[in-house]
C-alpha cells in the first residue's frame, strides 16, 4: 500500500498508546500519591494533554484505518465510503465507544482539577473509582480491537491485555509526570506546595506493582502471540519483540536505580523545587542544596526510563500490525515449496 499512509499510521498508534499514558498516568499519580500534584501548572498539562492527544489520535486512526487497510493514497483519507466502511468494522466500533468514552473523560478531567485538592478521603475514593471504570473502559477499546481479540483462548486474551494496557499506563504516566514534578518550580508557582517524599515512596511502590503485572501478562500475550521459540527470529513480529524486550530490559535496569534511590533517600524530606523559596538559614541552606543534588539524581533517572517509554510505545505500535508469529508461521508451513507444483 501507500508507504506515506502506513508510517503516519503508525506514528498515530504510538501517539495513542503514549496519549493514553500520560492521561491515565497522571490521574493515578494525583489519586494514589499526591492530590496537590494538580496545583502545579505541568500536571494539569500532561493530564490535559493526555485527553486531548488521545481525542486527536483515535479521529485520525478512524480516518487513516480505511486508507491503510486499502492500500491507498492520502488522497482519499476522508473519502465517505472508506469511512463509513471502517466506523462500521471492529476497530470503528471501538474507536467509536473510546471517543464517547473520552466525552465523559473530558468532564472528569475538568472536575477532577477544581476539586480534587479539596476533597475529603471519602470524595477521592469515588473520584478514585469512576477514574477508575473510565481507564479500563478505555483500555478495553485496544483490546477489543486488535490481536487479543482474535485467536485462541479469548476469555483470557482480553482481560489480560486489559490489564496490561492499563499497567503500562500507570507506569510510564506516572514516569513523565513525576519527571514534571521534580523540576524545580518557576516564579508563577513559588507558593506551591512542595511534593511530599511519601508521594515520590508511593510512586516507587506502584511503579513496582505495574511493572510485575506487564511483565505477567506480557509473557502470557508472547506465548499466546508466538507459538513457538522459532517464531523470535522467523517472523517479523517475533524480532520486534526481541526489539521491545531489550528496550524494557534497559528500561527496567534505570528503574532499579530510581528504586535504590527512593530506598536509600526515605528518611530525607524531598522538597522538590526547594531552591527555588527563600531559605531561612545556612543550616537550611545546605540542606536544601543537598536536596536539590538527590532530586537533580532521581529526576535524570526518571527521565531515563520515560524517554526508553517512549521509544517501547514505538515498537509497540508495529507490533499491534504486525501479524503474530503463530499466524505467519502457520501460513509458511502451508505455502508450498518454490518451484513446486501444485
Amino acid at each position: 500500500g501507500s508507504a506515506p499512509v502506513g508510517v503516519l499510521y503508525a506514528i498515530v498508534r504510538a501517539a495513542a498508546f503514549a496519549s493514553y499514558a500520560l492521561l491515565v498516568g497522571s490521574i493515578a499519580f494525583a489519586l494514589l500519591c499526591w492530590p496537590h500534584a494538580l496545583s502545579r501548572r505541568g500536571a494539569r498539562r500532561i493530564m490535559l494533554g493526555g485527553w486531548a492527544g488521545l481525542l486527536a489520535t483515535t479521529i485520525a486512526t478512524l480516518l487513516l484505518q480505511g486508507s491503510y487497510a486499502g492500500g491507498v493514497g492520502l488522497a482519499r483519507l476522508a473519502d465517505p465510503d472508506i469511512v463509513s466502511e471502517t466506523l462500521t468494522s471492529r476497530l470503528g466500533i471501538a474507536l467509536t465507544v473510546r471517543l464517547a468514552l473520552l466525552a465523559l473523560a473530558g468532564g472528569y478531567v475538568v472536575l477532577l482539577c477544581a476539586w480534587l485538592a479539596h476533597l475529603l478521603r471519602s470524595g477521592r475514593a469515588w473520584f478514585g473509582a469512576v477514574g477508575m471504570v473510565l481507564a479500563i473502559s478505555l483500555a478495553a477499546t485496544w483490546a477489543a480491537a486488535d490481536h487479543a481479540s482474535v485467536g485462541l483462548q479469548q476469555q483470557l486474551a482480553l482481560p489480560m491485555d486489559v490489564v496490561h494496557v492499563l499497567a503500562m499506563g500507570v507506569w510510564l504516566g506516572g514516569l513523565a509526570t513525576l519527571v514534571v514534578l521534580l523540576r524545580p518550580v518557576g516564579i508563577t508557582e513559588i507558593a506551591a506546595p512542595a511534593m511530599p517524599q511519601r508521594a515520590v515512596i508511593r510512586f516507587s511502590s506502584i511503579a513496582t506493582g505495574s511493572i510485575a503485572l506487564l511483565i505477567g501478562t506480557g509473557c502470557y500475550q508472547s506465548w499466546r502471540q508466538l507459538g513457538s521459540w522459532a517464531a523470535f527470529g522467523s517472523t517479523d513480529y517475533g524480532r520486534l519483540l526481541l526489539v521491545k524486550l531489550g528496550t524494557v530490559a534497559v528500561m527496567l535496569a534505570a528503574a532499579s536505580v530510581s528504586h535504590r534511590w527512593v530506598s536509600r533517600h526515605r528518611r530525607v524530606l524531598i522538597g522538590v523545587g526547594a531552591a527555588t523559596r527563600a531559605a531561612d538559614g545556612a543550616a537550611d541552606v545546605g540542606a536544601r542544596r543537598g536536596g536539590l543534588v538527590g532530586e537533580r539524581d532521581l529526576r535524570r533517572s526518571v527521565l531515563v526510563e520515560a524517554a526508553l517509554g517512549a521509544v517501547v510505545l514505538g515498537v509497540t505500535a508495529l507490533l499491534v500490525n504486525a501479524e503474530p508469529g503463530r499466524t505467519a508461521t502457520a501460513a509458511a508451513i502451508k505455502l508450498p515449496a518454490p518451484g513446486h507444483r501444485v
